[in-house]
């Protein structure tokens, strides 16, 4: 019995071991999108046609896609707000939202990087001739105003960053790295990197549905976690790797007119493009994440986040606040 209790309860830290906070959270996050998606198909059947009117019918497709985000969006708030309290017992802010003086200045660096490293390619590609520019601001619906177009798209990817990050590097990687980190083997160092290994993977496979998914494509996809995970063990929170998560994404999609994972058709784009080139290294149909362009470029994203940390800090230091050590913090503190 002692040896049951012992595989699913932690009794030194009063909480479900990390394998079944994770299945646990998992389940209940999805029991939030089927209560939030039911009641938003319900308001989407009253309201549908009045936004179409304002917005126009060629937007149909992105509001079921910007709605879908909605959902999951507020499943991972919901659900990670639950499980803080019930199966973590930790604070929400610990996921990585307690933003720092240095916050700022991270989110920056990480959304230049982002909208850098995506121009490489686009630039790379160019001067190989395997893109061609088509057109400029280009719109779904013609006529209709820049500022709607061009917002509606970046809404949807600040949306995407922050629920992702959340996720992936503030509930995954913090929970992992926190129980992985404590085991005599294989210790502090590789149990945070195979925290990091195991959350990017998981990081990668989610996108397992998108449109045209490659295996490349779910590498590239791993490879970014590790570097937007790495910019939230140095940094401490989850600044970075939301600011290059956002940038990223609206930079490929709505400022060079690559597919994003795979999505396409995006309300604004402001170079229409027309793609040539190997699959293998341009990533077709799915973007730049599925070729090999992107595989070296986020490997140079990773090198220069490790120099910016340097220059930063002064150190590559595990800044994660993990649980235990915030508990003997605030014992401290009241003695």
């Amino acid at each position: 019995m002692n040896r049951i209790i012992f595989f699913f309860w932690n009794q030194k830290e009063k909480r479900l071991r990390v394998l079944w906070r994770l299945i646990f959270h998992g389940l209940v996050m999805f029991f939030f999108i089927f209560v939030i998606a039911s009641l938003l198909a319900v308001i989407n059947s009253f309201f549908r046609d009045s936004f179409l009117s304002f917005l126009g019918q060629e937007y149909e497709e992105f509001l079921m896609l910007f709605l879908g985000l909605l959902v999951t969006f507020l499943a991972t708030l919901l659900s990670m707000l639950w499980a803080g309290k019930k199966l973590d017992k930790r604070n929400f802010a610990d996921y990585g939202l307690n933003f720092g003086k240095n916050s700022f200045y991270d989110f920056i660096f990480g959304f230049l990087l982002g909208a850098g490293l995506i121009s490489i390619i686009f630039l790379l590609q160019y001067s190989l001739s395997w893109v061609e520019i088509k057109d400029t601001f280009v719109s779904i619906r013609p006529g209709s105003p820049f500022w709607l177009d061009i917002l509606l798209p970046f809404i949807f990817f600040v949306l995407v960053g922050i629920e992702e990050e959340l996720l992936s590097r503030g509930y995954h990687l913090l929970n992992l790295g926190e129980t992985l980190g404590r085991m005599k083997f294989p210790g502090r160092k590789g149990g945070l990197i195979l925290a990091v290994l195991i959350s990017s993977f998981l990081f990668g496979f989610l996108h397992i549905n998108n449109p045209s998914i490659n295996l490349l494509g779910i590498i590239n996809i791993s490879l970014a976690g590790v570097l937007m995970a790495l910019g939230f063990i140095f940094t401490g929170s989850l600044a970075f790797p939301i600011g290059f998560h956002i940038s990223w994404n609206f930079f490929q999609g709505n400022i060079f007119g690559f597919p994003v994972s795979g999505i396409k058709d995006l309300p604004l784009t402001l170079i229409s493009i027309e793609q040539k080139g190997p699959d293998l290294w341009t990533g077709g149909v799915f973007g730049p994440e599925g070729g090999f362009f992107s595989t070296i470029i986020l490997v140079l994203g990773i090198l220069l986040l490790l120099l910016w940390v340097k220059m930063r800090y002064r150190e590559l230091n595990n800044k994660l606040k993990y649980r235990d050590e915030i508990k003997k913090a605030e014992t401290e503190l009241k003695r």
